[in-house]
């Protein structure tokens, strides 16, 4: 029996994921001693090009998270309406707080993104 990863890249491995997709990321040295960041299936990136790269994920998956709030914010918004009109006073009141939770989260992190941006 083979040990696991016999057939893998050459290099260290990285614990990092690809950006593309999401294989196991190996730092290998070339001639000179420049680094390259290359995956199982060949996506091979420079340093500061993963960097980028990562940095662009973080950045997609921050945004799905404000998109994410509102979206929680407007259910808990329609929720509250459903439990007014029910008289429902007490669920109203759970899912108006709820509401105002995620909006003042979504706007948290969304103050935090366009900062960052710049920066």
């Amino acid at each position: 029996m083979e040990p696991v990863g016999a057939q893998d890249e050459p290099g260290q491995v990285t614990g990092l994921t690809c950006p593309d997709c999401s294989g196991s990321i190996w730092l290998q040295t070339g001639k000179g001693g420049e680094l390259a960041f290359t995956c199982r299936i060949g996506h091979s990136y420079s340093p500061e090009s993963f960097y980028e790269l990562q940095a662009e994920n973080v950045e997609n998956a921050l945004w799905a998270g404000v998109r994410a709030l509102e979206e929680q914010a407007s259910l808990a918004s329609v929720m509250a309406a459903r439990s007014s009109r029910f008289g429902d006073a007490d669920s109203a009141g759970r899912y108006e707080t709820r509401e105002k939770i995620a909006n003042d989260n979504a706007e948290r992190l969304r103050t935090l993104l366009l900062e960052r941006s710049d920066a």
